[in-house]
């Protein structure tokens, strides 16, 4: 058996004992060692325009941990996680968004946040004031749609 000066453990046990830990923090994570996400966007629920972002946006809620949903959608940032969690969190969250929009057009509204500003949080909340006007824009909206002004 090999020890080393700082360990008791011997050193094929050790490397098990890594590998495990990488695995588990691959999982923690929601990925594999590829770096590929575990979630799959069902086809049917994708984002091509505002009359799909409702039912994207319930698809996309059914897809994220909880904890990285409140960050994406509220931009809520638990108070437990590091800068190499939330670095990691905010990368599955962003593959996983653009894995679920299958329109140009849709894509092209990501070319209006600065690249420095690329978060998951960011990306949703520019898709969402793009496809999901609040309800005093969709008011004046309709108006005008019903008087024709």
């Amino acid at each position: 058996m090999s020890h080393s000066k700082n360990s008791s453990l011997p050193a094929d046990q050790l490397a098990s004992l890594a590998t495990l830990l990488s695995k588990l923090t691959a999982a923690a994570l929601g990925t594999t060692s590829s770096g590929a996400t575990h979630t799959t966007f069902p086809k049917h629920a994708r984002l091509d325009g505002s009359k799909s972002f409702a039912n994207w946006t319930r698809q996309l809620c059914l897809c994220l941990a909880d904890d990285i949903r409140s960050y994406v959608l509220d931009d809520i940032v638990p108070d437990n996680w590091t800068a190499l969690q939330r670095s990691a969190r905010d990368a599955v969250a962003r593959n996983i968004i653009a894995n679920s929009i299958k329109s140009a057009t849709v894509l092209a509204v990501f070319d209006k946040i600065p690249t420095a500003e690329l978060t998951a949080p960011k990306i949703y909340a520019t898709l969402k004031s793009h496809y999901a006007p609040d309800d005093a824009t969709c008011t004046l909206e309709l108006f005008s749609q019903l008087w024709g002004f």
